[in-house]
């Protein structure tokens, strides 16, 4: 279970996303890091095509503006509306709040995004955070780490879909989300597990750097989602990624009447 790689690095699993509170973490948008990424003649194309619907957030909130982490055009059901999607824990002291806001609460608290893509297309803005319930910061037994915002425009915005198939352990993913600092935003590795309490998988650069990357979309070979990246960690001198699974976030979003 990806619980068991959770435990394994001693729950030492670090966001991806925070105002440098965390070694993995970084919200601040920046160029895309040179890291982690497959031989260019290995990566498909629909997994370079995923870039075009992921974007640099900012925040509207009862606070103030915050910048963080990832997120990612998606359609929960075919031909429905988009969605803006990260990851929950954004909300909190991870995201440089000080206090963790439940996902009750973020619908009175974001009222707006406005996105900035890393592929050159249009700027994004979306409405005021949907109640996601059951979501809420990634743990060590299960990760139902999202959020979900709906996009006003543009309405032609590239989506990505969420899989409908669990990968095999073994098979390739790519994170698709930029890294303060660096040169690209596709960030190969293998997946090690992929059941109920999460996806995790391993980098193929053991060195990679993770800074502003939570709430960005894990593909797979065909381009579709099967992850929502929240966290990684350190085990057997392998970078372990781990996040809130596609077939969770798609029934979330689904029992919080998001079609």
């Amino acid at each position: 279970m990806v619980k068991s790689w959770i435990v394994g690095l001693g729950l030492g699993v670090a966001a991806a996303c925070s105002k440098g509170a965390d070694p993995a973490a970084g919200d601040k948008g920046g160029a895309p890091q040179k890291q982690g990424e497959a031989p260019a003649s290995k990566e498909p194309k629909s997994a370079i095509a995923a870039e075009s619907a992921v974007y640099r957030p900012v925040f509207t909130t009862k606070d103030g503006e915050q910048s963080a982490g990832t997120a990612f055009v998606a359609k929960f059901a075919a031909g429905g509306p988009s969605y803006l999607v990260t990851a929950h824990h954004l909300f909190g002291e991870d995201g440089g709040l000080d206090r963790e806001y439940a996902s009750s609460e973020l619908p009175g608290f974001v009222s707006k995004v406005a996105a900035t893509s890393i592929e050159k297309q249009p700027a994004l803005t979306a409405g005021a955070a949907i109640e996601i319930k059951g979501a809420k910061k990634y743990g060590p037994h299960a990760f139902t780490d999202l959020a979900v915002f709906p996009v006003t425009a543009p309405a032609d915005a590239p989506a990505l879909v969420f899989a409908t198939t669990r990968p095999a352990e073994g098979a390739p993913v790519w994170l698709i989300a930029p890294t303060d600092g660096g040169s690209t935003v596709r960030h190969a590795g293998k997946v090690v597990q992929a059941d109920d309490e999460g996806i995790g998988f391993a980098f193929d650069d053991g060195s990679i750097k993770l800074r502003g990357t939570s709430g960005g979309p894990i593909v797979n070979a065909a381009g579709n989602v099967v992850g929502i990246f929240a966290a990684s960690g350190n085990m057997d001198g392998k970078t372990v990624g781990f996040g809130t699974p596609a077939w969770t976030a798609t029934k979330l979003a689904a029992d919080s009447g998001v079609k």
